[in-house]
């Protein structure tokens, strides 16, 4: 339950406020900056979860430690691509741009995450028993189940970045239409 906090709750908490403020500031330096601050930040992410989930021996706390690092960059996403997207959609679309925005990240990472590291640790689970030669289902194969059902994170990690690295090449012209088409749009 701590380790849970730690991970989500004070990696999200400085995740979503410093990093956010961190964030703006980047992007009040370079356009494209905080798309590109969002792509290093899932390499880092990536990376960090990455380590704790595959070193053969870790402690508690140190693997807590790095997934909160992880987790912590991880939120990055949020705090630099929604404000990403009301750069390059016009006020009227907004709200229709990032509800489609929330369902499809709400499907693919709230709904069927669950469900994937769900299936992976019913999968892994009985695989880490019969390694063991044991026939009895116990915690500890659960937990070893549970644990590799996790290696798909740092992999989903790193798509994201490589998804946040042509945004950011195409950020510049499509914030500029969109300012085009706001001054288009103005009453004469």
């Amino acid at each position: 339950m701590a380790a849970g906090m730690m991970i989500v709750g004070l990696a999200g908490l400085l995740g979503l406020t410093l990093c956010s403020w961190l964030a703006d500031k980047i992007h009040q330096r370079w356009q494209t900056g905080r798309l590109m601050f969002a792509a290093r930040s899932m390499l880092i992410a990536a990376l960090a979860t990455g380590y704790a989930l595959l070193a053969v021996r870790i402690e508690s706390a140190v693997f807590v430690a790095l997934f909160s690092i992880g987790w912590l960059f991880a939120y990055n996403f949020a705090t630099c691509v929604y404000t990403a997207i009301q750069d390059v959609i016009k006020p009227r679309l907004r709200a229709t741009a990032m509800a489609l925005f929330f369902a499809g990240l709400s499907l693919l990472g709230g709904g069927l995450g669950p469900v994937a590291v769900g299936m992976l640790s019913d999968h892994y689970a009985p695989a880490a028993l019969l390694a063991a030669g044991a026939s009895e289902m116990n915690e500890p194969f659960k937990a070893v189940g549970l644990h590799n059902a996790m290696y798909p994170i740092p992999a989903a990690l790193l798509l994201t970045m490589l998804a946040l690295l042509p945004a950011s090449r195409c950020f510049v012209p499509d914030a500029a239409q969109m300012q085009r088409g706001m001054t288009d749009d103005m009453p004469v």
